[in-house]
């Protein structure tokens, strides 16, 4: 309907041109933007989940007190600032005035404490770090978030960007069921108006919307939103959406091959963006069968070949890196090559000898992923036949990413499965650290190494305890690091304002069409 629309409304301006019509051009048509998305969430709600397709749709529609932005300094949103107690354990958040939600309620303390709570109960980094913790609201305007211990990275948790800690309204979310909260409900320039099942979630464009200050910059400064309508369309196959794309029928679509870039960048009438995008994994189930075993998690870290893996997935090395650690980016503080000889490792001859001390039987590893990711299939696909070249019975479950979600929180469901991970400000921030997180990490030596970082007294002294966190895991291997990877978007060539960075994901709520900001 879009494109007929377009086509018509430019045959009507060239039939008025043609007429005599005055000079100028047409304004740009900003009813709805249109973008092709290649997994459907399983919840709105992104206190129930840490998957990324959540966040990045949901971060139009919730806002938190305050985020990291593109140089990893932390901003406030709906906080105007905050102060940090002497002894380190409580800091008082001030409150911006003149903050709606989109049931047209004004935000105040109320809100932030029953938002927080919520936050600290049900989610992993709030069980994992924040128990204990309390909320209060100090005034209309005024909490004070107070730990049982100083840690230098509370306020660091509340605005990571990887995740939302998302603000709303209080009775919203003291009347959520367990399943998590049917009214969505936030502070953020789009609100929510619909998600059609396997079809679509339309947001539309908050008229009451009350921006943060400053100058945008990752998920921090200001949020300027000019479509009426944001429309996240659920397009599985990575084809069908760049189909879309170079047809006109979405102005973005994300998670394209990267063997049609050349294609993508010859179309004048498209534009790319690649960047880095994280690291994909395949974790493995800690608590039942076999892969519960060590020596069975280092026969397969043995087995297999990262190259063959990460290009399987994203088909050339300017693409993908070669990179185990856990803070990947050597310039930061936090980098370590603690435990990296045993990154990818690939010798099957060890992997073999690994099985056999382990007294492996031929039991089913049965590795859980989906086609809605296809570099986590094209990787599963690869990691099958070199699992199976070295007698691992290896056997790939393959569903839409909904029902993966929820198939990893039953752990006699599988050893195995495939995900990514966008990089985390706080190394200790890793899901796969957490023992209440699918494939339940249970390991003294890396929940020491994490009190050592969180515990400690400031960056410095946090820092210092990173090789041993990063030996600890390749000592336990929770999960096996691939490398580091780029992702492909697509966008129509006259649209500006999109950003993307590795810890965010992708931003829309500032796209516009060009030469009109």
């Amino acid at each position: 309907m879009k494109i007929r629309l377009v086509a018509a409304f430019a045959a009507f301006a060239v039939l008025a041109a043609g007429c005599g019509g005055g000079g100028g051009s047409a304004p740009a048509d900003t009813t709805e933007f249109d973008i092709a998305w290649d997994a459907q969430p399983a919840t709105l709600d992104p206190v129930m989940t840490t998957a990324t397709t959540t966040r990045d749709i949901m971060r139009n529609v919730y806002e938190p007190l305050v985020v990291m932005d593109a140089n990893d300094q932390v901003q406030p949103v709906l906080a105007s600032g905050w102060t940090v107690s002497e002894d380190k354990r409580t800091i008082s958040f001030t409150l911006r005035e003149g903050v709606t939600f989109h049931d047209g309620s004004a935000l105040d303390s109320d809100d932030v404490v029953a938002s927080l709570e919520r936050w600290i109960a049900q989610t992993v980094s709030g069980k994992q770090f924040m128990q204990g913790t309390t909320v209060t609201a100090t005034g209309p305007l005024t909490v004070d978030v107070t730990t049982p211990r100083a840690m230098f990275t509370t306020l660091q948790l509340l605005a990571d960007p990887s995740l939302i800690t998302p603000i709303q309204p209080a009775e919203v979310v003291r009347g959520a069921p367990a399943e998590g909260v049917t009214r969505f409900v936030g502070t953020g320039p789009y609100q929510f108006v619909e998600w059609v099942t396997d079809q679509h979630i339309q947001l539309r464009r908050f008229a009451g919307y009350a921006s943060p200050p400053g100058p945008a910059s990752g998920q921090a400064g200001a949020k300027t939103p000019v479509y009426e309508n944001l429309y996240y369309h659920f397009v599985s196959d990575p084809s069908t959406r760049l189909a879309g794309l170079q047809t006109g029928e979405y102005d973005a679509a994300n998670a394209l091959p990267f063997d049609n870039i050349a294609q993508l960048q010859a179309d004048p009438n498209l534009k790319t963006d690649v960047s880095l995008e994280g690291t994909n994994v395949v974790v493995f189930n800690k608590r039942k069968g076999v892969m519960s075993s060590p020596l069975m998690r280092q026969a397969a870290n043995a087995a297999l070949n990262m190259d063959e893996i990460l290009r399987a997935a994203f088909a050339d090395p300017q693409y993908y890196q070669l990179n185990g650690a856990i803070a990947s980016d050597e310039a930061s503080p936090w980098y370590s090559d603690a435990g990296l000889t045993n990154y990818n490792v690939h010798d099957p001859d060890k992997a073999r000898s690994l099985l056999t001390e382990a007294g492996y039987a031929g039991e089913p590893v049965r590795i859980l992923t989906t086609r809605e990711y296809a570099d986590h299939y094209n990787s599963a696909v690869v990691i099958e036949a070199e699992l199976k070249a070295v007698g691992i019975n290896a056997q790939l479950v393959v569903t839409d990413w909904a029902t993966l979600l929820q198939n990893r929180t039953d752990d006699t469901a599988y050893e195995a499965f495939i995900t990514g991970f966008t990089p985390t400000v706080l190394p200790t921030r890793n899901l796969f650290l957490a023992g209440n997180w699918p494939g339940w990490t249970d390991d003294p030596a890396i929940t020491g190494a994490m009190d050592a970082i969180t515990y400690a007294a400031d960056e410095t002294s946090a820092t210092a305890a990173m090789g041993q966190l990063q030996q600890a895991v390749y000592d336990y291997l929770p999960i096996v690091k691939f490398g580091e990877n780029s992702t492909l978007m697509g966008l129509a060539a006259d649209v500006e304002g999109f950003s993307r960075q590795t810890e965010t994901g992708d931003i829309f709520y500032n796209v516009h069409p060009k030469n009109d900001a």
